[in-house]
């Protein structure tokens, strides 16, 4: 396996392995989703994002949580120093976290102002697809490399459950800052408009984070942005 970063979006080889430093982290809420998977294996841990302020001591129990439906938190782990510049996830007990995230799955990093997070791991091979549930989705680029929100697609086998669904960015107080409609514009074609009706024209970075509400009964895939 290569080992190489990723930042760039140079995706060669199946089985890459790599990592992707993000350090415009903001004052706030930092939705987020690994832009990796687990090196052999499906998922992604949280063992394998890492924190760094550069030693200038701004790393204080930063937050990582996952929201559910109705936007509260549902779990909660914060980077901890155990001993001199040694961090780990702990959960709410203080005990190892070992939680693993899926293929797409969103979560928030608050107050990473000044501080870089590190994602490592395994370049996705294949689409991922993600189940919906009914409420707020959140989910993410899961690629180490931009996508555009037409790489974005939803179905529901036929049933008649799509519409309008919408898929929003927060801003760092989590309320919504952009929002964006998958529209049937024609007898059975869909396409991302934004809040004016045009064509959505928006990438996402990697590991970026978004939501999709409604998407009960509804899968959504997120196609790779490379060939392998």
């Amino acid at each position: 396996m290569a080992g190489l970063a990723l930042a760039d979006g140079g995706v060669t080889s199946a089985n890459t392995v790599g990592f992707d430093t993000n350090t415009d982290g903001i004052e706030g809420y930092n939705f987020k989703t690994a832009p990796f998977s687990t090196v052999g294996g499906a998922g992604y841990s949280i063992t394998n994002i890492k924190l760094d302020d550069g030693g200038n001591y701004l790393i204080a129990d930063n937050a990582l949580q996952v929201l559910d439906p109705d936007a509260y938190t549902d779990e909660m782990y914060f980077y901890t120093e155990v001993s001199t510049g040694v961090y780990v996830w702990q959960d709410e007990n203080g005990d190892s976290a070992d939680r693993v995230f899926a293929d797409g799955e969103g979560f928030l990093i608050e107050n990473l102002d000044g501080i870089s997070v590190t994602f490592a791991g395994e370049v996705p091979s294949a689409d991922v697809e993600f189940e919906g549930i009914e409420g707020y989705n959140w989910m993410g680029n899961p690629y180490p490399a931009e996508i555009s929100i037409t790489d974005i697609t939803l179905d529901d086998g036929g049933n008649y459950l799509i519409a309008d669904n919408a898929l929003q960015v927060l801003d760092p107080d989590a309320y919504t800052d952009e929002m964006y409609f998958y529209t049937e514009v024609s007898t059975g074609v869909y396409v991302w408009q934004d809040e004016n009706g045009d064509p959505a024209d928006r990438d996402f970075a990697p590991g970026e984070g978004f939501l999709i509400e409604n998407l009960d009964g509804i899968t959504c895939s997120v196609a790779k942005p490379y060939t392998l």
